[in-house]
C-alpha cells in the first residue's frame, strides 16, 4: 500500500478568506483514504505547500508517518500543511488497523467531555 493522491478542500467559512479551513484527502493504492484538516489563520502558503508536498509523498508507505513528517518538516513546509497530512496519515492507519486514532496516540485522557456553559457530565463520549 502506497500514497496515490493527495487533494485539498478549501471550506469557506464564516471568517472567509482571512479564516479559511482546508480538509486533506489523502488516498492509498488500495483505495484507503485518510482525511485531514488545516487551519490557516494567520499562515499564507498553506494550499500551495499541500500541493507540493502531496507530489512529494506519492508512492510512500502512509505508515511511515515518521520518515514522512520529518521530511516535509525539513523541506520547510507550512506547518498547518504538514499538521493536516500528518492528520491524514494517522486516519489511514487506524482505518488498516480497525482502531481509533486515540488509541495509536496513546490512548483515551477522559471519559466524557466538558463544554463551557454545560452542566458537569452533560456532554459524554
Amino acid at each position: 500500500m502506497k500514497i496515490s493522491d493527495v487533494k485539498t478542500y478549501p471550506i469557506k467559512g464564516r471568517h472567509w478568506p482571512r479564516f479559511p479551513w482546508v480538509v486533506i484527502e489523502v488516498t492509498t493504492s488500495d483505495g484507503t483514504t485518510g482525511i485531514g484538516e488545516a487551519l490557516l489563520y494567520r499562515s499564507s502558503g498553506v494550499l500551495e505547500s499541500i500541493e507540493i508536498l502531496g507530489k512529494k509523498i506519492l508512492g510512500e508507505d502512509p505508515f511511515n508517518v515518521e520518515k514522512i513528517w520529518e521530511g516535509m518538516y525539513r523541506e520547510g513546509a507550512n506547518l498547518p500543511a504538514v499538521s493536516g497530512i500528518e492528520i491524514a496519515l494517522w486516519d489511514i492507519i487506524g482505518k488498516k488497523l480497525g482502531a481509533p486514532v486515540y488509541n495509536l496516540l496513546g490512548g483515551r485522557r477522559r471519559g466524557r467531555v466538558h463544554q463551557e456553559g454545560t452542566r458537569r457530565g452533560e456532554a459524554r463520549i
